[in-house]
């Protein structure tokens, strides 16, 4: 029941009470009014009774004196007497006994016949014994009823103020006794109001020590009770925003460490490939240089195989150079077999540095992408703190005005109310902290998944270079050999035109065509050797733009450490319990 409901129903109990006490005295009163009205004139009429009497005593004396003044004095006299009597018979009969009024009223009609009758028989002269008798006897009797009527009205007159006496001690004592019921009440209300409102202060005073495990345990359904179910709510839902903050904050420090790890590891093996690049291009150069001197000495081939069918006199000397030419084709063709293979080790070393690579900027996206989802929740937890805070402002600002309504019994509620609008306001600014916080380490972990999802886009297409360099380093072995095993067929050639002169411009023939395929491979070797010089440089281009994408990760990571770091004190200063069985504050509820 709420406090409003209880002190109301008390006092509209106490006043129905005393309105119907009132009204009763009231009734009462006015009935003693009346009854004294009606004993007032009474007494009149009475006195008017007695006054004719005693001027029918005179009329029927023999010792008259002034017979017509006292006649007319009788006369009036009893004019007076009949309308008192008549006035005043009929009110008495509703508030005395009926019997009692009958008889006085016979007792009257008889005597005021008699006295009609004197009237009729006084002026002709003479009143006979035997009527003189008989109106003394009626009057007599008369006047004997009616002082047993004023008695019977004194009684009940006397009887209504004794009852109206009791009536206001009944009321006297009905008051006291409900005022010390509601001192008594209101004591009892006070002191289980003090120790609730003694209970939410402790909670508060543990908040204020920035420990978050007190709850109140307030089941009552007044507006404290409603307070410190909010309170407790807001507690809850701060105690899981303070853990869920700590839990990110470590999260995000491991994540920097991940983040290190893999940039130091990522910053060598770009190192490392940023070290091979120069080396990589030497070689194109060199090969691009031994592709233009074969093309050379395979054109000077073509020029001097063409002429050995002209010029048959110097074939022997001719087929000498050119064995020398293809000696030494051979042995270049040997040497660039020899550092193709070498190159391509390297170039697989630098590929699976780059698979190292992509693994890494994977597993740090995905770690970075769970740490936004976590912010993200984070978030929303701030914004339902921000709704219950002000939720219990109003609340807070209502149970003041209904303190303030209360009067003097609702002081210490309206104190404990404006420690709660305190809290929440308090609430309300950490919670806009943690939010704008939480913001911006959201923006800076999208700028981190950002910049690592370049990252990882940069080193596949470094992969997808590296792979094409492998395989054009491929293709031109495989041409070398190709180049090299028709060089070994030259040779052969040119011995067996040394052998067999006969054959020379069967073999000058062979030897033109072979050297033009060798030409055109060579060529396309040219070609392969300008596409790994181009290559090259495209990855010497991504391996900066890698680099710089790692130095704005890692400023990005920085400003989230140092953000977290700032963040990490306010956090571990509050008092978090890990399972949901806090301790909770008793309290009395009023029933």
């Amino acid at each position: 029941m709420k406090l409003r409901t209880t002190f109301g129903l008390l006092s509209w109990g106490l006043g129905g009470l005393s309105f119907l006490l009132c009204l009763s005295l009231a009734l009462l009163d006015q009935r003693i009014w009346e009854a004294g009205a009606m004993e007032t004139s009474a007494y009149r009429a009475f006195s008017r009774v007695v006054r004719l009497a005693s001027l029918t005593e005179a009329l029927l004396s023999p010792d008259l004196v002034s017979p017509q003044m006292t006649f007319r004095q009788w006369g009036k006299a009893l004019t007076e007497a009949t309308r008192d009597l008549e006035g005043v018979l009929p009110d008495l009969d509703t508030t005395l006994e009926q019997e009692l009024v009958a008889q006085v009223s016979r007792s009257w009609e008889t005597y005021r016949t008699s006295l009609l009758e004197l009237e009729r028989v006084f002026p002709l002269g003479g009143v006979e014994p035997a009527y003189v008798m008989t109106t003394r006897s009626t009057q007599a009797e008369l006047l004997y009823r009616f002082d047993t009527l004023l008695h019977s009205l004194s009684w009940r007159v006397e009887g209504l103020l004794a009852a109206g006496t009791r009536v206001r001690l009944a009321l006297f004592a009905v008051l006291v006794v409900f005022l010390a019921l509601s001192i008594l009440l209101s004591l009892s209300v006070g002191v289980r109001l003090a120790r609730r409102i003694t209970a939410l202060e402790q909670v508060l005073r543990a908040v204020r020590g920035r420990d978050l495990t007190l709850r109140p345990a307030d089941r009552s359904r007044d507006e404290l009770g409603e307070i410190s179910r909010h309170l407790a709510a807001t507690l809850e839902s701060l105690r899981e925003l303070v853990y869920d903050a700590q839990v990110t904050t470590g999260k995000v420090v491991s994540l920097h460490h991940v983040l290190s790890e893999g940039e130091e590891r990522t910053l060598s093996m770009l190192s490392q490939i940023e070290q091979e690049l120069p080396t990589l291009r030497a070689m194109a150069a060199a090969l691009e240089s031994h592709f233009r001197e074969v093309v050379k000495r395979v054109e000077e081939i073509e020029a001097r195989t063409s002429g050995l069918s002209m010029n048959t006199s110097s074939q022997y000397e001719h087929i000498r150079r050119i064995e020398e030419v293809v000696r030494a084709s051979h042995e270049i063709l040997t040497r660039m077999e020899e550092r193709a293979g070498v190159e391509r080790r390297r170039v697989e070393e630098v590929r699976r540095l780059l698979q190292e690579g992509e693994e890494t900027f994977l597993s740090s996206r995905s770690l970075a992408e769970e740490t936004h989802r976590e912010l993200s929740a984070v978030l929303e937890v701030v914004d339902v703190i921000d709704d219950i805070a002000r939720q219990t402002d109003i609340l807070s600002i209502n149970a003041a005005i209904e303190s303030a309504h209360a009067g003097a019994a609702g002081r210490g509620f309206a104190v404990v109310a404006g420690q709660i609008r305190a809290l929440a306001e308090k609430v309300g600014e950490h919670s806009s902290q943690i939010k704008d916080t939480v913001s911006r380490l959201l923006g800076r972990m999208e700028e981190t998944t950002s910049a690592a999802r370049r990252g990882y886009d940069l080193f596949e297409r470094i992969g997808d270079r590296v792979r094409g360099l492998l395989g054009a380093l491929e293709s031109f072995s495989e041409e070398t050999q190709r180049v090299a095993s028709e060089i070994g067929t030259i040779r052969a050639a040119s011995a067996r035109v040394e052998q067999d002169s006969l054959q020379v411009s069967e073999g000058a023939g062979i030897i033109a065509a072979q050297a033009r395929r060798i030409l055109e491979e060579v060529k396309d070797l040219e070609q392969a050797s300008v596409d790994l010089s181009r290559i090259s440089r495209e990855t010497e281009q991504a391996l900066r733009e890698s680099l710089d994408s790692f130095s704005r990760t890692r400023d990005v990571v920085e400003e989230t450490r140092s953000a977290v770091e700032d963040l990490s004190p306010l956090l571990m200063s509050f008092r978090v319990a890990v399972d949901m069985d806090e301790e909770t504050i008793p309290v009395t509820a009023l029933s």
